[in-house]
């Protein structure tokens, strides 16, 4: 049986914002496991970051925040994407592809402010507007990602068994490639309000 499996992640470090005035309660989980609810299967996680004014919050997210290994660096949100493939032996021992076997995994870790009672009302405002923009720029990855997980399987499918990982590999970097363009046109989120402190 052969195995394939593949990763692709994300980061934002959110870099400038503007304020668009109206607050949703952008700071609670179940607001944000509403926003990935129309992609069925996607896992938000949360790490806990800590603060009662700007400055402490911003180094607890700056230390706390997940890791893009490649570049050693903390991140304030990741989207990550993960597919993963295999296929048994047909009756005269080669590969088939007509029985493979795929999943596709997504999941989206974001920070949740632990000290939220002990901070500012106008702090708490920040954050929830931080958050809402940062929530819909980890959405616009978590939503093209559920858009084409079927890209990958269909062009492992429809090759050969030899060329079948390529096939895979290759459509991972498709895939792959419109997330770049998306952290490029929005500079990770900036231009959607992914700031903190704004």
């Amino acid at each position: 049986m052969l195995r394939f499996t593949a990763l692709a992640a994300f980061s934002l470090l959110a870099l400038s914002g503007c304020n668009t005035g109206n607050t949703p309660p952008s700071d609670s989980t179940g607001y944000a496991e509403a926003a990935f609810a129309p992609y069925p299967g996607t896992e938000v996680r949360f790490y806990d970051v800590y603060g009662t004014d700007a400055k402490s919050v911003r180094q607890s997210l700056n230390a706390l925040g997940p890791q893009d290994q490649r570049e050693a660096r903390h991140y304030d949100a990741r989207t990550s994407w993960y597919a993963q493939w295999h296929w048994p032996g047909g009756p005269d021992g080669r590969c088939d592809l007509a029985h493979l076997e795929y999943s596709f995994q997504i999941i989206v870790i974001l920070p949740h402010l632990a000290d939220q009672e002990r901070v500012s009302p106008a702090l708490r405002q920040e954050w929830r507007r931080y958050m809402a923009g940062l929530i819909e720029h980890e959405s616009g990855h978590a939503k093209h990602a559920y858009e084409h997980r079927q890209d990958i399987e269909n062009a492992v499918k429809s090759s050969s068994c030899e060329g079948a990982n390529a096939a895979g590999a290759a459509a991972i970097t498709e895939l792959g490639k419109f997330d770049a363009e998306y952290d490029a046109e929005t500079h990770h989120g900036a231009t959607q309000g992914a700031k903190f402190p704004g």
